[in-house]
């Protein structure tokens, strides 16, 4: 049978609203964390775009010394922009590392 509160009961209220302050202090804890992680996650997104941006520069050097068609697939994997033509006359593919935009 379910049990049957009498109002106001103010032992039964003053339960409820400690039980209620307790978990608004978890839940304030919990938001804190999560708000905590949130910059660090922006944080660190932050430096991996600014690292691959480094990287890709590297990369682009790498190829004007041994050549954008030269450059082993294990090296573009962060690389933000890889772009590829093919000459329709001579089949040739000409591999570059800079959005068209970019191109001089």
């Amino acid at each position: 049978m379910a049990k049957i509160y009498q109002f106001p009961n103010m032992q039964d209220r003053s339960h409820l609203e400690t039980k209620m302050a307790d978990m608004q202090d978890g839940m304030r804890g919990m938001y804190d964390a999560i708000r905590k992680v949130e910059i660090g996650l922006d944080l660190l997104h932050k430096q991996c775009e600014d690292s691959e941006d480094v990287y890709q520069e590297l990369v682009q050097k790498y190829a004007e010394i041994i050549g954008a068609e030269n450059v082993a697939v294990e090296w573009l994997e962060f690389c933000n922009y890889v772009g590829m033509e093919t000459d329709p006359a001579t089949g040739k593919i000409t591999v570059y590392f800079k959005p068209p935009e970019e191109e001089e």
